[in-house]
């Protein structure tokens, strides 16, 4: 009788950690399918218009940040240089001479889809209700030429590197990490590093 009790329990408690097993195994299984899921589409970096945009976004290296209080400090000199510079052909509408007057929601939303952050203003001049985008007077005859993208564990870091009349001239180092977005990601820092240093 002891012997039939004893089995029974032995069997039960079999049953139970075998189950348990299986439980955490799937669990396991769940964190890894989601954290591959999130991780970024590195094909993405192989599209022209990307790696375009990527350069574009290089132009006049100088304008640094990582993480967001130094984006967010940044951010009317950022604007401005991606309206009038990086992105000039896609908002030329909103010129007005060598100036930009664009509507608050369209900048606000360009900042969410391409750094991903919301804010509800940015410290620019407003005129008739919109941001006044003033000309930064860049000018640079870096070529600025996409190098490689290297994946991390928060998404990846992309190096454009400048040229200047076929010269090294430096290299901008852009981290991002993985968004639903038209571009598959946000930009999440950006630091120019000039030859020699």
């Amino acid at each position: 009788m002891k012997r039939s009790i004893l089995s029974r329990m032995a069997a039960f408690l079999l049953i139970f950690v075998l189950g348990f097993a299986v439980v955490a195994g799937n669990n396991v299984s769940t964190v890894e399918a989601a954290a591959r899921s999130s991780s970024i589409n590195m094909n993405i970096f192989k599209k022209k218009n990307v790696r375009t945009y990527l350069q574009d976004m290089s132009y006049a290296g100088g304008i640094n940040f990582s993480g967001q209080t130094q984006l967010k400090k940044n951010l009317p000199k950022i604007v401005r240089r991606d309206f009038l510079y990086a992105n000039w052909k896609k908002y030329k509408r909103y010129q007005t001479g060598v100036d930009m007057l664009v509507p608050k929601s369209v900048v606000l939303k360009h900042i969410q889809d391409t750094y991903g952050i919301k804010v509800k203003s940015v410290n620019l001049p407003v005129k008739k209700g919109k941001y006044l985008l003033k000309e930064l007077w860049w000018q640079s005859e870096t070529v600025m030429k996409y190098y490689n993208a290297v994946r991390t564990k928060t998404g990846a870091t992309i190096t454009i590197r400048g040229s200047l009349f076929g010269r090294y001239e430096g290299k901008e180092v852009i981290t991002v990490k993985p968004a639903r977005n038209s571009m598959g990601f946000v930009i999440t820092s950006m630091r120019y590093y000039r030859a020699g240093r």
